[in-house]
């Protein structure tokens, strides 16, 4: 659904973003509504790059439980996030339901995947933690053997496990150190490498602050699976990393046959995903839950040493500039990314998707004209007058909504009385006023007349 939200909302709301015009200016070149726009564009691509990864690995006859949980999660909350973006932008033409309402039906339905094959707020705080460190950790699986086996080999190959469990929590440690330290002190070492090399570098450090995380995650033992928000963050970290990852993979395999829209879109997106694995490691570290002997203290900061190891935050979130630009993907037609990823997999050919697609370079031509005029100082020609009234007719027709007569069967029904409207005529004759309910005379709440 996210992806379906995506690629039907993206280039559709950036169209209306185009033609809808306040204060004489296309709202598109707004700066909440670019953020908006950007944000849209953004969570798209992660949604539409993690499906195809996720699809490729089921398509392998592989059945990863954790990576099902993670993409639950993590992709209907972005579609989400899409959805309630688009109603800002598109105001009353998102609230007015209709066949030319583009959001509503959506924004209706996303509380379904959001409920549905488990309810988000528990995959996150519980499921993909819980179940993912028993059967992603390469070591605990044999201690949870050991501890349940009655052979004689059992407690050697306890004591191995942990062993084991105590070399990987160190070696995540020392990872983290060498590339966050090489990563932030040596002058140029991502400059040089190349966009997927320099992301893969980022990931695979994010990889090891969340390796160490989780292991010292296990010794609160028992306790574990009762910390939930705690569960929740590093949940967090897992979904952005492994987004990260599905994003750099679509990338890599697409880049040289795309334009540099999709490197913009991309680097937003990746930005953004290592911005909020870093900060849910941070805020992990400074909420570990008490530990015997204040060891609570010592594992959080282990975690904000190796998630910072110099003090300094290595993640930014994206400029300004970066966000206008991904936002320019949707409202104008300065790159293919919108038509090459997007637009082919939705219908278009005839409604209000028609109409928008049709709209966006009228509407860009029409706003070339409008400032060439202004600069020039005179009025139009016959040609770019047609031009500005076709746009105009454009504007015209996207900012129309649906009216009724009637609301459902009910309502057509000869002698029909809304129950508010009956109401209201039965306090009238009694005085009640606005800040009141009850006839002041029985006091008593009338009921409205049956229907």
């Amino acid at each position: 659904m996210a992806v379906a939200i995506g690629k039907g909302l993206g280039p559709a709301v950036g169209s209306y973003a185009r033609a809808r015009k306040q204060f004489k200016v296309p709202i598109a070149d707004f700066g909440g509504v670019q953020e908006a726009l950007a944000m849209i564009a953004s969570d798209g691509y992660v949604s539409l790059a993690s499906t195809e990864t996720m699809n490729a690995i089921v398509d392998s006859h592989e059945a990863p439980m954790v990576l099902s949980s993670i993409m639950k999660q993590n992709v209907t909350e972005r579609g989400r996030v899409m959805i309630n973006h688009g109603m800002d932008i598109l105001g009353g033409a998102g609230i007015s339901m209709g066949r030319d309402n583009l959001a509503g039906p959506a924004y209706a339905s996303i509380p379904i995947a959001i409920t549905v094959e488990g309810a988000n707020v528990m995959t996150r705080s519980f499921q993909i933690i819980g179940q993912g460190l028993m059967r992603c950790h390469p070591h605990l699986l044999d201690v949870v053997e050991a501890l349940e086996a009655s052979d004689k080999d059992a407690p050697a190959r306890f004591l191995k496990g942990v062993g084991k469990m105590a070399g990987h929590g160190f070696s995540n440690f020392r990872t983290s150190l060498t590339l966050g330290l090489s990563q932030s002190l040596v002058p140029g070492f991502l400059s040089k490498k190349d966009f997927v090399q320099t992301h893969e570098a980022r990931l695979k450090r994010l990889a090891a602050n969340f390796a160490l995380a989780a292991d010292l995650a296990l010794l609160l033992g028992g306790r574990l699976k009762f910390e939930e928000m705690f569960m929740g963050r590093l949940a967090d970290c897992l979904g952005a990393t492994f987004l990260g990852y599905s994003v750099l993979v679509h990338y890599a395999q697409h880049a040289d046959k795309a334009d540099a829209g999709l490197r913009l879109v991309a680097e937003h997106a990746m930005l953004r995903l290592e911005k909020e694995a870093h900060d849910a490691l941070l805020h992990a570290a400074d909420n570990v839950p008490k530990m015997p002997l204040g060891f609570h203290v010592l594992a959080g900061s282990l975690i904000r040493t190796a998630v910072k190891p110099i003090g300094i935050s290595l993640h930014e979130a994206p400029s300004d500039t970066l966000t206008k630009d991904v936002s320019d993907l949707l409202t104008t037609l300065k790159s293919t990314y919108a038509n090459e990823f997007l637009v082919p997999a939705i219908y278009t050919s005839d409604g209000i998707r028609k109409t928008l697609m049709d709209a966006l370079p009228v509407c860009l031509q029409a706003d070339d004209i409008a400032l060439k005029l202004r600069k020039e100082k005179r009025e139009p020609t016959s040609a770019e007058a047609q031009i500005i009234k076709k746009a105009d007719d454009f504007r015209d027709a996207i900012v129309q909504v649906a009216s009724y007569d009637h609301l459902g069967a009910v309502e057509q029904q000869e002698g029909y009385v809304r129950p508010a409207i009956a109401q209201t005529q039965d306090w009238l004759p009694h005085g009640i006023g606005a800040a009141g309910n009850r006839d002041k005379s029985h006091n008593k709440v009338h009921a409205p007349p049956p229907s």
